[in-house]
């Protein structure tokens, strides 16, 4: 299991243009915004597994979007803040996809609809923790594959367009996360596969937004809870 711990003792604040700025920050920090105006804090939670992020008494933006985690950017939904003009607050949970054992690095946008204000927030935080047992498997469509980590076997199928992965007979292994999609990195829900230990199965389709016309390369993660059994795989997919 991944812990986080901070990567440096201070934050610094740099300003890119009378309009914007950059916040540089760890985990268990503070920092001011200084287009968007407010405070942002970073806080570690939940026995240090979580990495969160809070906003408060922001008065020019609304906006919060994870741009780019350790180099790749993130395919991640914009989010609101809440409240109003001069007063506005949120909490986001960073999706544990994007943190990687060891040094992180996550860069988050927060700027007005107008984007004439915008303000660039930089997160360092390590992340540490037993290396899990890890296994990758290089997959295309209607595949068939063994899981030697998490035991059964997983099977892809295209049907009606769709792109399907299936589970079935798992024995070590019951989370199920699409992590990556044409180099991109996904927030994805985890999902839980079906079933009791030494026999878990689940279906699921990968969502029509992450398939791109031609070559398509989706990178998808199934681990116990405790992490330290996963396998990763790489499924290659030509779409038209």
């Amino acid at each position: 299991m991944k812990t986080i711990i901070s990567l440096f003792a201070l934050s610094m604040l740099a300003m890119s243009s009378a309009f914007a700025g950059t916040v540089y920050m760890s985990a268990n920090d503070f920092g001011s915004l200084p287009s968007c105006g407010g405070v942002v804090q970073t806080k570690v939670a939940n026995y240090n597994t979580q990495l969160n992020v809070i906003f408060s008494n922001v008065s020019q933006c609304s906006n919060f979007d994870i741009v780019s985690a350790n180099g790749s950017k993130v395919n991640y939904p914009n989010q609101k803040l809440q409240g109003q003009n001069m007063n506005r607050y949120g909490s986001f949970t960073i999706p544990m996809s994007l943190i990687d054992y060891g040094s992180n690095t996550i860069r988050i946008a927060l700027q007005s609809n107008s984007a004439k204000h915008a303000d660039t927030i930089v997160i360092k935080v390590q992340a540490t923790g037993n290396t899990p047992n890890v296994k990758t498997t290089y997959m295309t469509s209607n595949a068939y594959s063994a899981l030697t980590v998490c035991g059964g076997y997983v099977q892809t199928k295209v049907a009606g367009g769709n792109l399907n992965v299936i589970f079935k007979n798992v024995s070590q292994c019951s989370n199920f996360d699409i992590v990556g999609a044409n180099g991109e990195k996904v927030d994805y829900p985890n999902m839980k596969l079906q079933g009791t230990n030494n026999n878990r199965s689940g279906s699921f389709t990968i969502p029509a937004r992450m398939i791109q016309w031609g070559g398509n390369t989706v990178r998808l993660s199934l681990k116990s809870n405790s992490g330290a059994h996963s396998e990763l795989i790489v499924i290659n997919y030509l779409a038209f």
